[in-house]
């Protein structure tokens, strides 16, 4: 008997191919605090997780902006630097 792999709010199925992908928080600005409170997370719109990582690898969407830095940043001994 097989038992379906289950992880967070992903679901695997082996023969029905069937994949359930969880909702994430877009947030167009990261830097700094959250932008959100914990009483809001409701309010805040979600988006699918696939497309939260393609535009945090870079990939830019005219319906999810993202603000992103020019230049790196360094941590040095908990500090952060911008160069």
């Amino acid at each position: 008997m097989t038992v379906p792999f289950q992880v967070n709010e992903s679901n695997f199925k082996i023969g029905n191919s069937l994949i359930f992908f969880p909702k994430y928080f877009h947030l167009c600005d990261r830097v700094g605090k959250p932008r959100f409170e914990h009483v809001e997370r409701y309010s805040v719109p979600q988006i699918p997780t696939l497309v939260e990582l393609c535009t945090q690898s870079g990939l830019d969407l005219e319906k999810y902006p993202k603000r992103r830095r020019n230049l790196y940043t360094v941590l040095k001994e908990g500090l952060q630097i911008s160069n």
